[in-house]
């Protein structure tokens, strides 16, 4: 590396638990950097199984957000990811979802009451794609590689498709042993290898990210707040967004106090709890 250049370490290829939001083990094998590939910048040495859009954007993007409840609360790393995992049956449904930056919200709505307002300043860099052929990381493929070798064992297709009025006949007539009952240890041992597969690299794949930074600051405000009108929480946002510049020093059209006038309301007398949070992935 020449003194300007440095690794990208944030990188996709990873397993990622969608129920709790955590990265999990690696799918594909993003240590080999054989072909000395670099960004369009010329800054960054990239792996070969990826590569890096340069967004070439210096604008900062500064939002604002009203929750009403902790379960619509969006992650702010993982926004694109499906956080909620339904399962629909004919009788009922189930639906869960987890991650500690929630829970942190849950406490604090559950202690105060009220809504919870978010502003968040983004400055995105590069995005960062994983190449559709990438190779597998040696233990993901040996894991994969395991499944598959009981899946044949076990003659999955022919055993399982059979029908019932006949699995029946082999089961009465005794000939339910030997290859068959070892073919169905294959086929039970093929499925807990997955579930293994689930438990270590969790229930997707990462295939893009973002790199960049992220400034978030979160106000769970008091009981009262639930009175507001919707047109209320609309001008809740243009308050909480300047509150925000204002609480990082950094200077825009119109004061936090003009705001606040203007709206009718001052964000400080709801807030109960203020919790602040950043994030960076460049190197």
């Amino acid at each position: 590396l020449r003194p300007d250049q440095q690794l990208l370490s944030v990188l996709p290829g990873s397993g990622w638990d969608n129920l709790i939001n955590e990265e999990r083990g690696l799918t594909i094998d993003r240590e080999r950097y054989t072909l000395c590939r670099l960004s369009s910048d010329g800054k960054l040495l990239l792996p070969d199984d990826v590569f890096v859009e340069n967004l070439r954007s210096s604008n900062i993007e500064l939002t604002s957000d009203v929750f009403s409840h902790f379960t619509n609360y969006t992650s702010l790393t993982s926004y694109s990811m499906n956080t909620a995992t339904d399962v629909k049956m004919n009788f009922a449904s189930v639906s869960g979802d987890f991650s500690f930056e929630k829970e942190y919200i849950r406490k604090a709505e559950n202690v105060n009451r009220g809504l919870t307002v978010r502003s968040q300043l983004r400055h995105r860099i590069y995005a960062v794609h994983q190449l559709p052929d990438s190779t597998l990381h040696p233990r993901f493929r040996n894991r994969l590689l395991d499944i598959a070798a009981h899946l044949e064992a076990s003659n999955t297709t022919v055993l399982f498709n059979t029908s019932d009025a006949r699995r029946d006949a082999i089961t009465q007539g005794g000939e339910y042993t030997g290859k068959h009952f070892g073919a169905l240890v294959d086929h039970i041992r093929a499925a807990y290898l997955a579930d293994l597969i689930v438990r270590d690299y969790g229930t997707h794949t990462v295939t893009s990210v973002e790199a960049g930074a992220v400034i978030a600051k979160v106000d769970s405000l008091s009981g009262s707040s639930r009175l507001l009108t919707s047109s209320d929480r609309l001008q809740l946002r243009a308050t909480a967004s300047s509150a925000f510049m204002g609480f990082f020093k950094i200077s825009t059209g119109a004061s936090t106090s003009n705001v606040e006038q203007s709206v009718g309301f001052n964000l400080q007398t709801l807030s109960n709890c203020t919790h602040l949070t950043q994030r960076l992935g460049i190197n």
